[in-house]
C-alpha cells in the first residue's frame, strides 16, 4: 500500500511539474478557509414556568418542562421557543385564574416535555423532545418523542427534504419498504400505505425514520422506527450528512 502512495505521488509531482500555471499563486496568498464546527457543550436545566399549574372548571393541568443550555443561544432560543408552543396555557400570565367546581368530578393532567442532549457529528448535532401527557381523563399516557437535527454551520433545524439530495424522496421511499418489508407485511402495511416521516435521525444501524404510535404498530409496540443501512444511500442523502463507511460497506 505504502508503495502505491508512493507512486501516486511521484506521478501527481510529475503532472504537476508539466502543467504549472502561468501565474501561481504566492504562497503568502490567503488560503480560503474551511467551515469551523463548533464543539457543542450542553446540559438539561428545568424551566421556571410562570404557570406550572393551570386550573379551569373541568379540572387541572401541571406542567413540567426540562429544556437545555448550551454554548451556542440560538439553539437554547429555538428549544424555548419550542417548548412554549407545546404548553402555551404554561407561558400565559394573563389567564384567567378559576377554582374547579369541587362538586363535580374534576379531571388532573400531568404534561411533561423534556430536551435532551444526544450526540454531535461533524456540523450534524442530534436531540430528542419527548413528550409525555397523562391524566385521568386519558385511558393511557400519550407518549412521543421527535428527533430534532441541527446543522450548527447554518444554523438552522433540518427538515427531511433538507437532507435528501434532488428529486429523491420516492427512491428513499422504495428503499425504505424495501428493508422493512417483513416488518410491514406482518402488520398488512403495504407499500402504497406507506409515507414518509420528517421524525429522522442518522442512528447507528442506519437512516431511521420514526412514526408516532398507532399510525404503523399498536399501542404497546410504541412508536416505530424503520432502517435503511447507510450503504444503500450514497444517492440519496447528500454526502455531508451521511457517516464515514469502511471501505467494505461502500456500494
Amino acid at each position: 500500500m505504502q508503495k502505491v502512495a508512493v507512486w501516486m505521488m511521484m506521478g501527481l509531482t510529475v503532472l504537476l511539474t508539466a502543467c504549472q500555471p502561468k501565474h501561481a499563486p504566492h504562497p503568502s496568498d490567503p488560503k480560503p478557509e474551511a467551515a469551523k464546527v463548533v464543539l457543542l457543550s450542553s446540559q438539561s436545566i428545568q424551566m421556571n414556568l410562570p404557570r406550572a399549574e393551570v386550573c379551569e372548571s373541568e379540572g387541572c393541568e401541571r406542567y413540567n418542562l426540562h429544556t437545555v443550555h448550551t454554548n451556542l443561544p440560538w439553539i437554547d432560543a429555538y428549544f424555548v421557543k419550542r417548548l412554549t408552543q407545546l404548553a402555551p396555557k404554561a407561558f400565559d400570565i394573563a389567564q384567567q385564574r378559576i377554582v374547579p367546581d369541587l362538586n363535580e368530578p374534576a379531571s388532573l393532567a400531568h404534561h411533561q416535555h423534556f430536551v435532551s442532549y444526544i450526540a454531535q457529528r461533524n456540523q450534524l448535532a442530534l436531540f430528542t423532545l419527548q413528550s409525555n401527557s397523562s391524566g385521568t381523563h386519558l385511558p393511557h399516557s400519550l407518549l412521543h418523542q421527535e428527533y430534532v437535527n441541527l446543522d450548527l454551520n447554518l444554523q438552522q433545524r433540518l427538515a427531511l427534504s433538507d437532507v435528501l439530495q434532488k428529486n429523491q424522496q420516492a427512491a428513499l421511499l422504495s428503499l425504505l419498504y424495501r428493508h422493512n418489508e417483513a416488518w410491514l407485511k406482518v402488520r398488512q402495511i403495504e407499500a402504497e400505505q406507506l409515507k414518509l416521516s420528517d421524525n429522522f435521525y442518522f442512528a447507528a444501524q442506519g437512516f431511521t425514520l420514526v412514526y408516532p404510535v398507532f399510525e404503523l404498530g399498536n399501542y404497546s409496540e410504541g412508536m416505530t422506527e424503520l432502517h435503511i443501512p447507510y450503504s444503500a444511500l450514497s444517492d440519496i442523502i447528500k454526502p455531508e450528512y451521511l457517516p464515514s463507511l469502511p471501505s467494505d460497506m461502500k456500494p
